[in-house]
């Protein structure tokens, strides 16, 4: 804001942050996660609730990746990032925000997942549900 104001000093210069370290944000006792053994009846409702939902939110518990990440997957074409044929996914984009897509993640960095079966199955019921509709 001093620059966009024009200000001749910042004003929070000497303001010091707050001391939070016996404050920490997650503990095991109140975790920031799905527990494990949550996990199949999380899905389970996931899918009966939101089924267009359903395959990202997998992929996500399978993965760990960010959601825009995922979102710009492509399954075919030149370049595809679902390697149908070897249980592979590769996410080397990003979708942030609105309907842009970056040629990068957005850590910079690539990955790549090898997938279960089941996993892949997921993602195929998923196209066949898009491509059926108009």
């Amino acid at each position: 804001m001093t620059a966009e104001l024009e200000l001749p000093k910042n004003p929070a210069i000497g303001l010091k942050d707050f001391d939070t370290s016996d404050e920490p944000t997650y503990t095991d006792e109140e975790p920031n996660a799905l527990p494990p053994e949550l996990v199949p009846e999380f899905l389970r409702m996931m899918k009966k609730r939101w089924p267009q939902h359903y395959a990202m939110t997998f992929l996500g518990i399978v993965t760990g990746w960010r959601p825009s990440t995922m979102r710009s997957l492509r399954r075919k074409g030149d370049k595809p990032d679902v390697l149908w044929k070897v249980n592979r996914i590769l996410a080397r984009r990003s979708n942030p925000i609105g309907q842009s897509v970056m040629n990068k993640t957005k850590t910079g960095k690539r990955h790549r997942a090898e997938l279960p079966k089941e996993a892949m199955d997921v993602l195929a019921e998923h196209v066949r549900q898009l491509e059926s509709r108009p």
